[in-house]
């Protein structure tokens, strides 16, 4: 094993880091390489991108595997779509490549466990979020009768899946109540707040001119904040609200 060395297995491209789950990623894997860690970059993507300059200055070595979202019958898998479509057959000979421990960035990235042990390794995960209630609350929102019905089979799904989260060494979680749930039934939760790229903090004025909401519009849980912030700002004529969406 070679000193100072890991490997990460993210869910997705971690740059430009544009929404939530990456910037965590990306900011991360930046402070590791300040520390001198020597990172190997695993990515599971939609695209595959041609120039990756601003992120290969941060690593050792970075891998891209195309997600298998096109396999309809994975639907019907045991497991949560958002897991067994992130699988390659080359993951495990990279993994194998250089011994270090692995950091798995969100139950998302973890089906490889289900074919190989890594018993030699140690396995850390970033706990992104408790998917189980994440899909459940998307499933709620939803209006659409066959995205609500595929959210709750995933929420169901991770329910029974998030019991891989106790053959972790450490659970790095984002939030205190994530902290409690995985200490309460699994023992092995660090609490870890999210990474980000600022690093001074400017004092502004009590009061700005508008407010600002950034988020996923795709996203029926996002749908519903920007509709309710939409009925509240009618009742600020003083102040507008403006919208952005990636």
């Amino acid at each position: 094993m070679k000193e100072k060395s890991l490997h990460i297995i993210s869910f997705d491209n971690p740059f430009p880091p544009v929404y939530g789950g990456v910037i965590d990623v990306f900011y991360k894997i930046k402070a590791l390489h300040e520390l001198g860690i020597e990172i190997y970059l695993h990515c599971f993507t939609d695209k595959l991108k041609e120039d990756n300059a601003d992120l290969e200055q941060y690593l050792a070595a970075v891998y891209f595997y195309k997600r298998n979202k096109k396999n309809a019958l994975k639907l019907f898998s045991k497991f949560p779509f958002a897991v067994v479509s992130r699988y390659h057959k080359d993951l495990i000979s990279n993994l194998n490549k250089v011994e270090a421990p692995i950091l798995f960035e969100g139950l998302q990235t973890t089906f490889l466990l289900n074919k190989q042990e890594f018993n030699n390794r140690k396995l850390i995960l970033r706990l992104h979020n408790l998917e189980a209630d994440y899909f459940s609350g998307l499933a709620k929102s939803e209006t659409n009768q066959v995205k609500k019905m595929l959210y709750f089979s995933e929420s169901f799904k991770y329910r029974k899946y998030q019991d891989i989260i106790g053959r972790f060494d450490d659970v790095l979680t984002l939030s205190v109540y994530e902290t409690n749930y995985v200490q309460e039934h699994f023992g092995n939760a660090n609490y870890i707040p999210v990474f980000h790229g600022n690093e001074t903090v400017n004092k502004c004025s009590e009061f700005g001119k508008y407010a600002f909401y950034h988020g996923d519009l795709r996203l029926a849980d996002n749908k519903k904040a920007v509709y309710f912030l939409i009925k509240v700002f009618q009742k600020i004529p003083d102040y507008n609200l403006v919208i952005a969406s990636g």
